[in-house]
């Protein structure tokens, strides 16, 4: 049997609406219009990587040079990505627009300017493959009657803080950020990066991290 692959995206799809899943997932139909929110979103990530892929190579700036060859890295990626989404695709504009993810940005190095000192990252953006396998006698009777489950997304971070790795998470939201927040310990997204992490990465994490940019 051809194996089912899963990711959170197709997964939020089915539950929202399953006639969505089937236009949408099955046979390819995309919406003229795209998601204000999601092109944010990713440029925010985009930014994000740009950023700290160069933590990564080089290590934390040690002097203002280095620092804002970071910054323009993770500015130039966030850049690209927009543009790459904004191409061929009309959009609803509003304030999520490239310079409210700039200002965002320069309000996250604010914040965690002292990340230097106790934080070493470990790897940037890694997508991942994992099957879904049984873990008791119920997991094992369920998924013996269906197609191997391919689990498949993409690990925004890894980092050691604590003397412990863990899996970093960038969201982006416009809602009430403590029911978001809330919402998110149960995200079954966040349960299948744990549960990924452990079999498909070089580290097991000790859990998952969150970083919430809001605007």
């Amino acid at each position: 049997m051809e194996p089912i692959i899963l990711d959170n995206t197709k997964r939020g799809v089915f539950r929202t609406c399953k006639r969505k899943y089937f236009l949408q997932v099955i046979n390819g139909l995309q919406p003229l219009w795209g998601s204000t929110a999601l092109r944010y979103g990713a440029t925010w990530h985009g930014i994000m990587e740009g950023f700290y892929s160069t933590i990564q190579e080089k290590g934390w700036p040690k002097d203002a040079t280095t620092h804002m060859e970071a910054i323009t890295n993770g500015l130039q990626k966030g850049k690209d990505v927009w543009d790459s989404e904004t191409n061929g695709t009309m959009y609803v504009d509003d304030y999520r627009n490239f310079n409210t993810a700039v200002e965002a940005f320069d309000k996250y190095l604010e914040f965690f300017f002292d990340d230097g000192n106790f934080l070493k990252v470990i790897h940037t953006e890694q997508k991942f493959q994992c099957p879904i396998e049984p873990d008791n006698d119920l997991e094992e009777k369920l998924l013996r009657k269906m197609p191997p489950i391919i689990f498949t997304g993409k690990i925004d971070l890894g980092v050691i803080m604590d003397h412990m790795p863990w899996i970093l998470d960038f969201k982006t939201t416009g809602w009430r950020l403590d029911k978001v927040i809330m919402e998110a310990n149960r995200s079954p997204q966040l349960v299948g990066y744990s549960y990924a992490g452990a079999k498909v990465l070089d580290f097991k994490p000790s859990g998952c991290l969150l970083s919430f940019s809001y605007v």
